[in-house]
């Protein structure tokens, strides 16, 4: 006979005597101080163990300085604020490369977090400011400054291949990984009311956990590899790019984007004004509108097949939009199970409306899924698309008032391939 789950005995695995968890802590290689427009440079510990995906997160404190109180950090999610480019190297070679990387991040914050986690997340996200009482959904976009130097701790999660590994990553067959984050400028972070002169990142760390168990684990591990000497692991990143799109356009356009991609799981599209902040409205890059302001449709074409088969309306239903966003998100979880951090004030942010408030910033941003079977546990479930670009399809029937910034983000699944024998990594994507 078969017992009950509920009073069935666990199976449960036991661990190594010797296995034991490191909390690693990596140094910017090229400083202690930084600004706009300079590089973090950072190297991990290789050679032992696993790398815990989930651990990985860094912290620093940005102080801002030359400025009255009263003055605005329009980022977003400030932690991410400065970051507009990461980069990954395995043995001194680029395997990831991500432009606009702090929009991105703002946006994957935005949507994924609803306003009250983000209340709880403030004091690492940077959300208001150290005296601010949180008892508005506004108060969790952005950071109002103190007057100068105003010293702010900060501390995020790193979205990249290593940190979205599906398993734990060996580092003890890989050879040298560096990761890069390139600054951006007070003009792009900050609205021009009481702006700073300048700003410094301090103290960066980046820490992560490494999993270290006996050798005997590491050697059968190794034994595990394919024919051809190689270990895979399945993880995750995201292609980006931007085209411009002119003051006064209107009618039908077909904007293409060049990524040779295998398996793009999920495509996000985010318009943005082709302007720096404003003096006290408007989040230039960081605001997400509707080009079409309430009267257009949107489309995605990805090897001659459209995605949604029926083009996405602004004039007849815009809240179909959101629940096409949701599934491209979380794929076929219950839409109404989504943990959104979009607000009706925030949604409806448009060509026609901007400048955006910088406490209820844009977050229209127009999202797809294009997996082939989506949530799958398969090794490569997106559509490919290395025989074609990828083609925004734009009707605007009401004319934009400004010029814009079409920005792209492509999620797509990438295969880590680690050779046991040489320690040389390769990404597939």
């Amino acid at each position: 006979m078969s017992l009950p789950l509920e009073v069935a005995p666990k199976q449960m695995g036991q661990l190594p005597p010797s296995t034991s968890c490191n909390s690693m802590v990596a140094n910017p290689i090229n400083g202690a101080s930084f600004t706009e427009n300079q590089q973090i440079i950072l190297d991990l510990v290789t050679g032992r163990g696993f790398l815990n995906p989930s651990s990985m997160y860094c912290r620093y404190r940005l102080t801002a300085s030359g400025q009255a109180a009263g003055g605005f950090m329009v980022t977003g999610a400030p932690a991410y604020g400065p970051f507009v480019q990461f980069q990954m190297l395995f043995n001194s070679q680029v395997v990831e490369n991500i432009t606009d990387y702090n929009i991105y991040c703002n946006d994957i914050t935005n949507l994924k977090i609803d306003a009250a986690s983000k209340q709880g997340l403030a004091p690492a996200f940077g959300y208001g400011n150290a005296t601010v009482a949180f008892n508005s959904m506004n108060i969790v976009n952005g950071r109002t400054l103190l007057a100068s130097p105003d010293i702010i701790p900060l501390s995020c999660p790193l979205p990249c291949l290593l940190s979205q590994s599906e398993s734990y990553v060996p580092l003890f067959l890989f050879g040298g990984v560096r990761i890069i984050l390139t600054l951006d400028t007070i003009a792009n972070m900050f609205n021009t009311t009481n702006i700073p002169t300048g700003y410094t990142i301090t103290n960066f760390e980046l820490c992560y956990d490494v999993i270290n168990f006996d050798p005997a684990v590491e050697s059968y591990y190794s034994s595990l590899a394919n024919q051809a000497g190689k270990i895979v692991l399945k993880s995750s990143s995201v292609a980006t790019g931007s085209q411009p799109l002119a003051n006064g356009s209107t009618g039908s356009y077909q904007v293409p984007f060049n990524y040779r991609l295998a398996s793009i799981k999920s495509l996000l599209l985010h318009n943005s004004p082709a302007v720096a902040p404003g003096a006290t409205l408007g989040t230039g890059k960081f605001c997400a509108l509707d080009v079409t302001t309430n009267n257009g449709d949107y489309q995605f074409e990805i090897g001659g097949v459209l995605y949604p088969p029926r083009s996405l309306s602004t004039a007849n239903n815009k809240a179909g939009i959101l629940s096409e966003l949701c599934l491209a998100l979380f794929g076929n979880r219950n839409i109404a199970s989504s943990s959104l951090g979009v607000s009706p004030s925030t949604w409806n942010v448009s060509s026609g409306s901007y400048p955006d408030s910088a406490v209820s910033p844009g977050m229209f941003i127009v999202g797809v899924n294009t997996e082939r079977v989506p949530s799958s546990s398969s090794m490569l479930t997106g559509v490919s698309s290395l025989l074609a670009p990828i083609n925004v399809r734009l009707n605007i029937n009401t004319a934009t008032v400004q010029n814009c910034q079409l920005r792209l983000f492509a999620l797509y699944d990438a295969l880590i391939e680690v050779d046991v024998n040489t320690r040389e990594v390769k990404i597939l994507q």
